[in-house]
C-alpha cells in the first residue's frame, strides 16, 4: 500500500515506519492471487486481506475492474483480425464476452467470430443468442446481440 495513503489516517507516522509495517505483514501474510481459507478459517486474498468479513471497496472493484478490462482488450485485440477497425459496439461486445467467459470460451463462438470477420452482423447475433452463454446470461446477451444487429443498420445509412 503506498504510504501517502497511509499516512493520510495517521499524520504522526513517518514514512520509514509505515514501510516497515507493510513489510512486515507482507512478511508474515504471505501473497497470494487467489482465494483461500487463512488460519482462522476465513476466505483470504492477497497480503491476508479476509474478503469474507471485510470484502472489498467499491475503489477496489473498480482498480480490479478496470485491469481485467485492459487484460481483455489486450487478449481479444490479439486474436480478431482488424479488431482495431471493427464498429465500436462490435468491440464492446467482444471485449464484454471476453471479460465475462474468458478468451477461451469466447474463442468456441466461432461462427460468431466469423461473422464477425465477414461484417454479417445479424449472422453474429443469431451466432451470440444460439449458446449456453445467451440462455445463461439472458439481457446481457440480448443486448450484446442488439449492438451487433445495429451494426448493419449504422453500415447502410
Amino acid at each position: 500500500m503506498p504510504a501517502r495513503l497511509f499516512s493520510v489516517y495517521n499524520q504522526n507516522m513517518d514514512n520509514n515506519l509505515i514501510k516497515d509495517i507493510t513489510n512486515h505483514i507482507k512478511e508474515y501474510e504471505g501473497f497470494s492471487s487467489l482465494v483461500y481459507e487463512c488460519t482462522a478459517g476465513y476466505q483470504t486474498i492477497g497480503y491476508g486481506r479476509n474478503i469474507e468479513q471485510k470484502g472489498i471497496t467499491k475503489s477496489e472493484a473498480e482498480f480490479l475492474l478496470h485491469n481485467d478490462l485492459e487484460q481483455s482488450v489486450k487478449e481479444i485485440s490479439n486474436i480478431v483480425k482488424d479488431f482495431n477497425d471493427l464498429p465500436d459496439k462490435v468491440k464492446l461486445v467482444l471485449i464484454d464476452m471476453t471479460y465475462n467467459l474468458g478468451l477461451s470460451k469466447l474463442l468456441t463462438f466461432e461462427k460468431m467470430l466469423d461473422a464477425i470477420d465477414a461484417k454479417n452482423w445479424e449472422k453474429a447475433a443469431e451466432e451470440l443468442l444460439d449458446s449456453k452463454y445467451a440462455r445463461q446470461t439472458k439481457r446481457r446477451a440480448r443486448m450484446n446481440a442488439s449492438y451487433l444487429i445495429a451494426c448493419g443498420y449504422h453500415e447502410s445509412d
